[in-house]
């Protein structure tokens, strides 16, 4: 039930007076049910003010209607529960460890907002990328560590390589959203929205439940690791194709396509395990061009294969082939997990049935470890003449 938000503006009027810039310290108070949109109430500025701690269920903050501004305001380990934050200014605030279950934050802005540690199941975060909401806010709540994200709402983002892995989304609505070369692979898709949404590229290898309606499917990998439609299409050096290692299947090429004018396949978390991370090109007939593509791989962190060890970028069976002409080593670009140049050494191997690369790390050369054994060498001749000084 609404309290009467008479109440609170008398509270106000009594300490000072009702301002346009209102800024106000709720720490653990109580304001469950408060229309802070209410009309009687003028206030529009409630930027710095404290809310920690507050219990706020069903609260009202900001609407279409009437908006408000909380910039930089303190909403830590607050209850949340069913309040409406839609089209409130939310730059800098502070919701980690907040109870935000069922909150609504329909195209609020977001821009800086902390939201680690918190609770956000069914929370609705509808038309908010383009106002500040980032990836990194979603992974940092306690609801994305436990694999929790059911029954949200993300219609109208723009998600652009967001993981989702493993994640239980069920019921979650992502219409309208544009979720390119996003990452779904052993998620859990029953009863989840994706109406209208823009899949292009996004990995759904291993997931479960999967449905689309009247949605682009324009290389997108479906659970069984196929692409939709069958062909590989990319053109032009702003267009890529992303590659992960997965545990169900690798990515299966079964019409005829090409990676074109400078277009880029990218290799992710690439490892010495065959992990499913490569392309596999099948059927009599089919053909992938690849003689004009970038292709980058970025292998896993601290990754160091003790001897030559091959990886399998692509390969093809079934009386598929690979075009490969002007495939060379100018078309590859190796890293390190962290975007840094990978320093080992490495070869391409290419055929009409393989596209690979030899990696291995060489031994240091005895200059390298040169400096490192004169600093032992002194420290012991160090404690060495220490002892001889303490008789």
């Amino acid at each position: 039930m609404k309290h009467n938000i008479f109440y609170f503006a008398a509270i106000l009027l009594l300490c000072g007076g009702i301002q346009s810039n209102a800024s106000v310290d709720y720490h653990n108070g109580n304001v469950n049910g408060y229309n802070f949109t209410d009309s009687s109430y003028n206030a529009d500025d409630f930027s710095y003010s404290n809310f920690s701690g507050v219990s706020a269920e069903a609260t009202t903050f900001s609407s279409l209607k009437i908006k408000r501004n909380y910039s930089n305001s303190d909403f830590s380990s607050a209850n949340l529960k069913e309040a409406l934050f839609n089209y409130a200014g939310l730059e800098n605030v502070n919701f980690s460890s907040s109870n935000l279950y069922d909150a609504y934050f329909i195209s609020a802005t977001l821009s800086g907002a902390n939201f680690s540690g918190a609770n956000v199941q069914r929370a609705d975060f509808t038309n908010t990328t383009q106002s500040g909401f980032t990836a990194n806010q979603l992974y940092s709540t306690a609801s994305y560590a436990q694999g929790n994200l059911q029954h949200m709402s993300f219609q109208s983002n723009t998600m652009t390589g967001w993981n989702f892995s493993g994640k239980n989304l069920t019921r979650t609505d992502f219409s309208l959203a544009s979720l390119v070369n996003s990452d779904f692979r052993n998620a859990t898709l029953t009863n989840s929205i994706f109406y209208y949404s823009d899949l292009s590229g996004v990995d759904f290898r291993g997931s479960t439940g999967l449905s689309y309606g009247s949605s682009t499917t324009n290389n997108t990998i479906l659970a069984d690791g196929s692409i939709a439609g069958g062909s590989l299409n990319l053109s032009g050096s702003s267009s890529s194709f992303i590659v992960r290692p997965s545990n169900t299947a690798a990515i299966t090429v079964s019409a005829s396509g090409s990676v074109s004018d400078g277009a880029s396949l990218v290799y992710k978390d690439i490892s010495t395990e065959d992990a499913n991370a490569k392309i596999v090109v099948s059927g009599s007939g089919v053909e992938l061009n690849l003689s004009q593509a970038n292709i980058d791989v970025y292998f896993i962190e601290n990754f160091a294969p003790l001897d030559s060890t091959f990886i399998t970028l692509a390969e093809s069976t079934d009386g598929a082939t690979i075009v490969v002409s002007g495939l060379t080593s100018d078309s590859f670009n190796l890293y390190n997990s962290d975007g840094s140049a990978f320093k080992g050494s490495w070869t391409l191997s290419v055929s009409e049935n393989l596209v690979g690369l030899t990696v291995s790390i060489p031994e240091p050369s005895m200059w390298s470890v040169f400096p490192l054994l004169l600093t032992i060498c002194a420290f012991i001749l160090h404690r060495v003449r220490g002892g001889r000084h303490a008789r």
